[in-house]
């Protein structure tokens, strides 16, 4: 096993957190109420894609180089959803916008 794969889930964790984060502060309530405004929300966003696509990156080098498949090809499923989540939004918003 290489350090991509245990490295992968870490980053996948920490980009999920951000992702949660995100989500629980832009559903808390009115723009005035919150202490996390547009541009904490915004970093949180481009913080959960930034280690979403870090954990992908890292997931994919650490299944091709793998002997065993396994651990690897988990580490991808679980870094896929956040770049696959954050990008969505990102191009809904762009079309819709």
């Amino acid at each position: 096993m290489k350090i991509g794969t245990p490295l992968s889930i870490l980053l996948s964790i920490a980009a999920f957190a951000l992702l949660v984060m995100t989500f629980t502060n832009l559903l808390s309530g009115y723009m005035d109420d919150r202490t996390c405004q547009t541009d904490c929300v915004w970093n949180y966003y481009l913080g959960a894609f930034g280690l979403g696509a870090l954990a992908l990156l890292s997931a994919l080098a650490g299944w091709v180089a793998a002997r065993k498949k396994g651990f690897a090809t988990f580490a991808v499923l679980l870094a896929l959803p956040v770049p696959a989540v954050t990008g969505g939004i990102f191009a809904i918003g762009t079309i819709l916008s």
